[in-house]
């Protein structure tokens, strides 16, 4: 029943997926590296089907994050 109210949502969401690799997320998170890989793949199954955007946080300034983040959204309007 929660699985199907979340796909609901995420089906009429605008998605946009911020990742980053598991060395910035373990650096980032006090969570054991082994929860956070498990966590990674089953966001990067997900992110096939739902995401409309997909953006790298690990890479990026926050700056440039924020503008890509926008432009994602942007492009989504029209």
């Amino acid at each position: 029943m929660i699985g199907r109210l979340l796909l609901g949502l995420v089906s009429r969401a605008n998605v946009v997926y911020l990742y980053a690799d598991l060395d910035t997320l373990v650096k980032r998170a006090d969570t054991p590296k082994g929860f956070i890989a498990k966590e990674l793949a089953v966001y990067s199954v997900l992110v096939r089907y739902f995401a409309r955007c997909i953006i790298n946080t690990g890479k990026n300034r926050p700056t440039r994050v924020v503008a890509e983040v926008l432009r994602c959204l942007e492009r989504r309007r029209r």
